[in-house]
């Protein structure tokens, strides 16, 4: 995975090149009482971050992600492209994203390894990202890799108010790592481009709904190469096959509402080497 730093959270190579305008971005300003309980940490702390969550995201309804996704694709498509269905935004929901967390926890504890990197590959806005930093002080990484142009760029701004008004006072929360979860959203490809690379995270998450499934397996082939042992893999919508099968035990297999209904996750282990 290649590092995004504080001077360019995009970092990577542009894959979707996408000029339409940005929606402003005015959040809704923090609420001392939340910043409180953040920083206070335990089980009051879960009900803080999805008031911070909410007001980080306020101003970007899911309506005007979807016309920045649909934008790209129309783009695209007429510039020749074709097979961009996977293009298609949905949110991956606070709820479920949080139960997946939870899922991968408890696989990770059984193998004595704490979940402290995630990578969340296609994320969008960064409102999965987000959401599993404020919930989980103690994780020290969180990254995000989107290829459409205008959404990553949302993320970066999302970040920086996330880096302002709520990292410094999830770093005093009894769990949390040094200086609180550190986010970073990349502009690139996680699947077949240089972020193609699973190594550092303990947890990688994939909405691959609208994928095809040739494009969901190379998910699973990218994780069966580079995961380390033990490390979890949450794919919606498409289980592992192929020659990647035998790289991965299942640990479950859920099935949650998100933004657009229901969704199966297909949650495994990488086994060891």
């Amino acid at each position: 995975m290649a590092d995004a730093d504080d001077d360019d959270d995009r970092g990577g190579q542009a894959n979707i090149d996408d000029d339409n305008a940005l929606p402003p971005y005015t959040p809704t300003p923090p609420s001392t009482s939340v910043q409180a309980r953040l920083a206070a940490g335990g089980a009051p702390s879960r009900a803080a971050a999805l008031s911070a969550l909410d007001a980080l995201y306020e101003c970007l309804p899911l309506s005007k992600l979807k016309q920045l996704s649909h934008a790209a694709m129309d783009r695209l498509e007429a510039e020749g492209a074709s097979g961009v269905l996977h293009l298609g935004y949905g949110e991956v929901a606070d709820a479920a994203l949080l139960k997946i967390i939870g899922v991968a926890s408890t696989a990770l504890d059984g193998v004595g390894r704490p979940l402290l990197a995630m990578l969340d590959v296609g994320s969008g806005a960064g409102r999965p990202c987000v959401l599993a930093a404020l919930a989980t002080p103690r994780m020290q990484r969180v990254v995000g890799v989107e290829t459409v142009a205008s959404l990553a760029s949302l993320s970066v701004l999302v970040n920086d108010a996330y880096r302002e008004h709520y990292r410094p006072h999830l770093a005093c929360a009894p769990e949390a790592s040094a200086e609180g979860p550190d986010v970073q959203f990349v502009h690139g490809d996680a699947i077949d481009g240089e972020q193609r690379d699973y190594s550092p995270f303990d947890l990688v998450v994939c909405n691959a709904t609208l994928f095809p499934k040739e494009l969901a397996q190379r998910v699973y082939d990218a994780a069966a190469a580079t995961m380390s042992p033990g490390a979890v893999l949450a794919v919606l919508s498409h289980a592992p096959s192929g020659t990647s099968l035998a790289a991965f035990t299942t640990i479950a297999q859920l099935r949650l509402r998100m933004s657009w209904g229901h969704a199966d996750v297909h949650v495994v282990q990488r086994t060891s080497r």
